[in-house]
């Protein structure tokens, strides 16, 4: 199973909303994981795997009684000025891109939806209840 929280806008709640979701799962006695599958931040933390994901997920797996995975943060996005950013995907730095190069390099954003939609699948296999948040624009929703 899977729960996913949606907002319309940055900084509404959903990370502690999340967090408070999975302790309560897990305090009655489910399996349970974070799951955020792009996340933009200069706050990472090393994954058990080697490399790094995002802060937000790795307190959230520790939450869930986990160490923090590249599957549960496979896209961190590190701002490196007004114009490009670091991509990370499943916990290696792949390119450093502008926004625009990152939606239309099809190659690239293949290789990114393949790591996203394999971690996911992966967590679910593995875990009762996978516990997500995304954001949308209002647009989307039209």
């Amino acid at each position: 199973m899977s729960i996913y929280l949606v907002s319309t806008m940055s900084d509404s709640g959903k990370t502690t909303i999340v967090a408070a979701l999975l302790r309560l799962l897990r305090g009655r006695g489910l399996r349970v994981t974070p799951f955020k599958a792009q996340n933009m931040s200069l706050n990472s933390y090393p994954a058990i795997e080697g490399g790094e994901i995002a802060l937000a997920q790795a307190m959230q797996a520790y939450i869930a009684g986990l160490l923090p995975s590249i599957y549960h943060n496979p896209v961190l996005i590190k701002p490196m000025d007004m114009h490009r950013a670091e991509y990370v995907i499943l916990g290696k730095p792949r390119a450093q891109l502008t926004f625009g190069q990152y939606l239309m390099d099809q190659g690239f954003r293949g290789f990114v939806v393949k790591a996203v939609k394999g971690s996911i699948e992966r967590l679910r296999r593995d875990f009762d209840v996978v516990v997500g948040r995304c954001w949308v624009s209002l647009r989307q929703l039209q």
